[in-house]
C-alpha cells in the first residue's frame, strides 16, 4: 500500500469521524442561552429552590417550592444558585447527580479565570413547543431518583422532563 494511499485513507477516516461527532454527539439546533425564566418539571413534581446560604455544592431536588430558571451562556441559574453536573465525577456512564453550586464570582473565591465553573455548562435544544435540557459531555435528560436529580448519560430513563416557562 503506497504512503499517498495510507494518508487519503487517514484523511477521509478523520472527515468521517468529524461528521458522526457533529451529526450523533454535538447537536447543531442547542441554544446556551433561553430568554424567559422557566420552571423544571419531573413526572408531576418540580425541581426545588435551595433553602441554604451554603457556600459550596448541594445535591438538587425535587420539592414543593420550584425554583425559577434562567439559561444564560450555558448557567443554568435559579438566584446566586447554578445548577449542573460537576466537573470532577466518576467515569462510569450511571447516572450523575446534578447538584447546586453557590455562584459567588471566581475572583471572590481567589480563582484568577472570571470564566472559571465548578460544573459543566447546560444547553436547551427547542423541538416545537417543548425545551429539552441537556448536560454537556454526553448530554442527559434530567431524571429523579427519589427526590434527587441526576443527568442520565445513555438517555434510557423514559422520566417526563417538562420546562414550564413562567412570564
Amino acid at each position: 500500500m503506497s504512503r499517498a494511499f495510507k494518508h487519503m485513507l487517514l484523511c477521509l477516516g478523520f472527515a468521517v469521524g468529524l461528521s458522526l461527532q457533529q451529526l450523533v454527539i454535538l447537536p447543531t439546533d442547542t441554544m446556551d442561552s433561553y430568554e424567559h425564566p422557566f420552571a423544571i418539571e419531573l413526572g408531576g413534581a418540580y425541581v426545588a429552590e435551595v433553602e441554604s446560604n451554603f457556600e459550596g455544592q448541594i445535591p438538587a431536588r425535587i420539592g414543593p417550592n420550584p425554583a425559577i430558571f434562567t439559561l444564560k451562556n450555558g448557567r443554568l441559574s435559579s438566584g446566586p444558585w447554578a445548577m449542573g453536573r460537576a466537573l470532577m465525577e466518576d467515569k462510569s456512564a450511571h447516572p450523575k447527580k446534578v447538584y447546586w453550586f453557590n455562584e459567588t464570582t471566581p475572583a471572590e473565591r481567589g480563582i484568577p479565570d472570571p470564566t472559571w465553573r465548578d460544573y459543566h455548562s447546560v444547553t436547551a435544544q427547542q423541538t416545537g413547543e417543548s425545551i429539552k435540557l441537556l448536560f454537556s459531555y454526553a448530554g442527559g435528560l434530567i431524571v429523579k431518583n427519589g427526590d434527587q436529580v441526576f443527568a442520565d448519560l445513555n438517555e434510557r430513563d423514559e422520566s417526563k422532563v417538562v420546562v414550564m416557562i413562567k412570564s
